[in-house]
């Protein structure tokens, strides 16, 4: 029964990340979403947000969170703005595997921009090569995303089917009322997973594009 001006900031927290949560749009901006949270309730947002089906974007000093949340690190730094397609732990091999390079370089006493035309195709053929890697990487989970959505589409469809073939032979009025209400639960969830294959289906088609 508290006002939301009496809350403190933790709590504060947990109800925004609830309104969220419950009625979650397709794409979240977090700010330092751990911030104020206990380990119990940072490790019920986590649940919560690898569950979620639509885009986060967000910003943490969390290590931790970081490494149990993302799948994508987006990395602004001296030499501009640079995409790992891995989590953070994937990140932090690339990142170290770029110092290694450098200092290689430094100590041959070759520089990209002395290595020549050659010597950059190499390594842009290498980068693209490992793109291609990453990003198929990234396919699979949507793949099995949709194959799951799919499954349960047919499902429904035959529970569905068989319901309606039951129902001509029903008559009492409560078996009938009974029937009608799962038919529009079924319509019901078969909206949200069509709508939630389509999602997926976009996201590999943008996949596959980049792929190409």
């Amino acid at each position: 029964e508290k006002q939301v001006k009496v809350l403190s900031g933790g709590e504060m927290m947990r109800l925004g990340l609830c309104r969220l949560l419950l009625n979650p749009p397709n794409f979240l901006i977090l700010d330092e979403p751990t911030t104020h949270l206990d380990i119990g309730t940072c490790e019920s947002l986590e649940d919560a947000l690898r569950h979620f089906e639509g885009t986060i974007c967000f910003v943490s000093h969390d290590i931790e969170f970081v490494r149990n949340v993302a799948d994508t690190i987006f990395a602004i730094g001296p030499d501009g703005f640079k995409r790992y397609y891995g989590g953070y732990d994937y990140y932090r091999e690339k990142l170290r595997e770029e110092q290694e390079a450098k200092q290689a370089a430094v100590q041959s006493g070759t520089s990209p921009a002395a290595a020549g035309p050659a010597q950059d195709r190499k390594t842009q053929k290498r980068l693209e090569a490992q793109r291609r890697q990453e990003l198929s990487k990234l396919r699979k989970p949507l793949e099995k995303k949709l194959a799951a959505s799919e499954t349960r589409l047919e499902e429904l469809e035959r529970e569905q089917q068989e319901i309606l073939e039951r129902m001509a032979e029903m008559t009492s009025g409560q078996d009938l009322a009974q029937a009608n209400r799962r038919l529009g639960e079924i319509q019901k969830e078969t909206a949200e997973v069509s709508e939630s294959w389509e999602t997926v289906a976009l996201e590999l088609e943008e996949l596959e594009e980049s792929l190409a």
